[in-house]
């Protein structure tokens, strides 16, 4: 089927789109058109090989064409049928549940024949493409070549997450040889660990695309990337719309690029990245030759810290202290402006050190959904996970002014005195300020215009999650358990707690996906939260330390349990892919939108964990399956089923 609208919007009646048909084939060609008149022009024809037929698609004369291939066996005598014809009021039954809209008018351009041996290794496949035709090589042997290469370049990242890693201690070098996760056996999925891994490394592949340079960046973008280019490489938000939103890509990154040892597309996304700070905020989104930027793009409260997170991790994991000394002016103004304010009432209040946003009617925090441009939840006031990430980039600039204080002869912004008597003051107050006695719990925001709002929901996993935490270890253990119990679901956390979500019911509630949905990425905050807790446990005494041990294993286990309770998301609904959030707990996707922060997250929580088990005792990883001293899986074969044409670019 086709339409031509936005992917997610339905389009019922009115439709005057007149479908231009253009068929390519192996012997003949012809054009169909809906409305075709004489004059009408054929466009390009594809010439192409025995077995491969097609068509180019335009919806209208102003509309952007597309093409359709079906490759199939030689002998397969494959063929292309034009119809024309609309299906009126066409009911998406899942859409329609949830209370989104659902009746659709789509239209049938044609219909793909082809002939099919069920007892020999035929493959049919499908090509859906927007590139120019005369760029495209269309052909059985090029198919399999491209496809064997993509195949190789799959393994390749894999095993970037398998190699062996190397200390220098005491007693010289040693390595540590990175095993797969050991999953507990499943009855609804054949997924291995290995497949597992494998799938996660395919779709987050398919986030990370290269866009040309807007116009005002390619005069200078030789300050920008150390080598010459015209592309700057993007993370996509989600699937189908093609977006690339700020805060999903500092999310993302460290598990799209870092653990895949994608070094170079991480440093050259964050030096993209800074030219856009403005008034020490980021933009919601980039800007493209028919989007500039403009002010009410910069409205988010904490995607500028994000960038904070993102840089760290970058830093640590490459130890590129070069990015960070060329990256520190961004990162002192980015504070200074947040503490004297910047956009849309975001700033530090002098009197608790706490960082607040307000302004009427907008949402300022990733819980940004919307009706009729109304926020759904708003959460004025001070927002718990964004005083986190606050903490945490004060924390960071600590440690970084002392290296630039060490490192440069140049004055560069506060002394480290300055980043940790702000810091203290944010900390001394959150601890007073958000703990929720009565609930055991932090309150979601604090000092809104309805006062505290004690709303049990998973934000407050970044005031246990992120490296530099302001609660104590037992406060930390006390929260989690709490979120464990009544936010964690099977594949993600909900976003509010069901109890709350009744309190909370609004007239457009059937809308209010943070209220009601489940969110996967959220599944990367909570494992950091629970390994973060079993790291600071104390080890005073042989026995204590022996019942501790206990409680590393049962949280091993249950960390490991919830990451493989993922593997059958790829064979239901969004195939291949992690959606964006799910229905409660009946795990059924929500809206079809496949999303680089679920899936960037679940990569990183996997390579988090290939890493921490070889600091685990064997008898703690309960599978055979894991051997000490040899790489497991340096040859893994594919489990996709069909052959995927993705150029990667956009």
């Amino acid at each position: 089927f086709a339409a031509y609208r936005p992917h997610h919007q339905p389009q019922y009646g009115n439709n005057d789109w007149h479908f231009k048909v253009q068929v390519h084939s192996n012997n003949e060609h012809q054009s169909y058109s809906e409305h075709a008149t004489p004059d009408d022009e054929q466009g390009t024809v594809l010439p192409l090989p025995k077995g491969v037929i097609g068509c180019t698609i335009r919806a209208s004369d102003g509309a952007s064409p597309y093409s359709i291939f079906a490759v199939g066996h030689p002998d397969g005598q494959a063929s292309f049928i034009p119809t024309g014809v609309w299906y009126w009021h066409f009911l998406h039954r899942h859409d329609q549940a949830a209370g989104r809209p659902a009746v659709d008018d789509l239209y049938l351009p044609g219909v793909i024949k082809a002939k099919l041996w069920p007892s020999e290794d035929s493959v049919l496949t499908i090509i859906v493409t927007a590139e120019e035709l005369s760029s495209l090589t269309i052909s059985q042997d090029w198919l399999n070549l491209s496809f064997k290469r993509s195949i190789g370049e799959q393994n390749q990242l894999v095993n970037s997450i398998l190699q062996p890693q190397r200390y220098f201690g005491e007693g010289g070098e040693t390595s540590h040889y990175p095993q797969l996760l050991s999953f507990p056996p499943a009855g609804d999925t054949t997924i291995t660990s290995e497949e597992f891994l494998q799938l996660l490394v395919q779709a987050a592949d398919r986030f990370l695309v290269y866009r040309a340079l807007p116009l005002d960046d390619k005069a200078d973008k030789q300050a920008l990337f150390s080598h010459r280019t015209d592309d700057v490489p993007v993370i996509l938000s989600d699937y189908f719309s093609l977006e690339d939103h700020t805060r999903d890509a500092l999310i993302a990154l460290p598990g799209l690029t870092l653990t895949t040892k994608r070094f170079d597309e991480a440093c050259r996304i964050l030096r993209y990245f800074a030219r856009y700070f403005k008034q020490g905020m980021l933009p919601d989104r980039l800007p493209s030759a028919e989007h500039p930027l403009e002010e009410r793009d910069y409205a988010s409260v904490d995607t500028a810290l994000w960038y904070f997170y993102a840089l760290d991790y970058y830093v640590r994991v490459t130890r590129d202290y070069q990015i960070l000394d060329e990256l520190y002016p961004h990162l002192v103004e980015s504070i200074n402006w947040y503490i004297r304010g910047t956009y849309n009432g975001i700033q530090v209040d002098s009197t608790d050190g706490l960082l607040q946003a307000f302004q009427p009617g907008k949402a300022l925090t990733w819980m940004n959904a919307s009706v009729d441009g109304i926020p759904i939840t708003p959460r004025y006031g001070k927002p718990v996970e964004a005083n986190a990430l606050w903490y945490h980039a004060l924390s960071l600039m600590h440690e970084w002014s002392q290296r630039q204080q060490q490192e440069s002869s140049i004055s560069n912004g506060h002394a480290p005195s300055y980043y940790q008597e702000q810091a203290a003051l944010c900390k001394e107050h959150f601890q007073q300020r958000f703990w929720y006695a009565e609930g055991g719990y932090l309150y979601d925001t604090i000092d809104g215009p309805g006062g505290d709002d004690h709303s049990l929901r998973p934000n407050q996993l970044l005031a246990l999650s992120l490296r530099h935490s302001m609660l104590d270890t037992e406060l930390r253990r006390t929260i989690f358990e709490l979120v464990t119990q009544h936010l964690l679901a099977p594949v993600g956390l909900r976003a509010i707690a069901p109890q709350d979500h009744l309190a909370t019911k609004g007239e457009h509630h059937h809308q209010s996906t943070e209220q009601i949905e489940v969110f996967p990425w959220l599944i990367g905050p909570y494992i950091d939260a629970m390994l973060s807790i079993q790291d600071s446990l104390p080890a005073h005494t042989t026995s204590r330390q022996a019942s501790e041990n206990g409680q590393k294993d049962d949280s091993w286990q249950r960390t490991i349990a919830i990451l493989a309770a993922f593997r059958a998301q790829f064979n239901t609904g969004l195939l291949g892919m992690i959606g964006e959030l799910h229905e409660g707990d009946a795990l059924q996707q929500g809206e079809k939108v496949a999303s680089v922060r679920s899936i960037a997250e679940l990569l990183r929580v996997y390579d988090l964990l290939v890493h921490k088990q070889t600091a685990y005792p064997l008898s703690l990883v309960s599978s055979g399956e894991v051997h000490s001293s040899r790489l497991v899986a340096t040859r893994l074969r594919s489990v996709s089923t069909s052959r995927t044409y993705n150029t990667q670019r956009i």
